[in-house]
């Protein structure tokens, strides 16, 4: 049996679990029960356009913080992702954390705009602070956020990158900026990301040593500090 065969048993399994609301029951449902929507996609594509008042976690960070984000567990909880299968999972999982009134959109993010229901666009969060690491490497966080940021703006994310800062990593790992955006906007978290792009460089990848040195000088090289939500 192949790993895509044993995913769609998963979801015929959950599907036997989790109430699956079908959009526009779902609208007046929400409404009438002051429920809350929350939104499993990528921050950039809640930005874009999400449910009215839908909160934005990604199904890795749900369980660390979705009380925080629901404080009260009466609530009812709708999980929705772009096409349905990612919310039949968050919600048997709110549900096995005890939240007993929890549904997934039939269809999710596609069908609800497909049947033309309301929706609203939202802000990113602003970019991460440049001299913040990951893998080590100072400022790829803000370039990850500024990818997000302005794909979510609908323009092209890699003409140009706007701070220089952020088109020093692009040149530091010698890798072309479409692909670049490619893996930012295809993967679901940073971890993914530097794994694919540890992937895609191979031997590439910097050293330790190199790392350091470029650390030092981007760091640097901003003599006046930026405003982190410049994009």
């Amino acid at each position: 049996m192949t790993a895509r065969s044993r995913y769609r048993l998963l979801l015929t399994s959950l599907r036997q679990r989790v109430p699956e609301i079908p959009p526009t029951q779902a609208f007046r449902g929400m409404r009438e029960q002051k429920g809350v929507c929350i939104d499993l996609r990528h921050a950039n594509q809640w930005a874009a356009g999400h449910l009215p008042g839908a909160i934005q976690v990604e199904l890795g960070q749900l369980p660390a913080q979705i009380e925080s984000r629901v404080p009260c567990g009466d609530l009812p909880l709708l999980c929705y992702s772009r096409s349905g299968e990612r919310s039949l999972i968050a919600a048997d999982l709110l549900r096995q954390m005890g939240f007993a009134r929890v549904s997934s959109l039939a269809g999710g993010w596609e069908a609800w705009r497909k049947e033309g229901l309301p929706s609203e666009v939202g802000a990113l969060p602003a970019c991460r602070p440049p001299n913040e690491c990951l893998a080590g490497i100072a400022q790829l966080p803000h370039l990850i956020d500024s990818i997000q940021r302005l794909s979510a703006g609908l323009v092209p994310s890699h003409v140009p990158f706007v701070r220089k800062e952020d088109r020093a990593v692009i040149e530091f790992l010698c890798i072309d900026p479409v692909a670049m955006e490619q893996i930012v906007l295809s993967s679901g978290s940073d971890a993914e990301i530097v794994a694919r792009l540890k992937g895609e460089l191979g031997p590439s990848w910097p050293s330790d040593h190199a790392i350091r040195e470029f650390n030092a000088r981007i760091l640097h090289r901003r003599k006046v500090p930026e405003s982190t939500s410049e994009l």
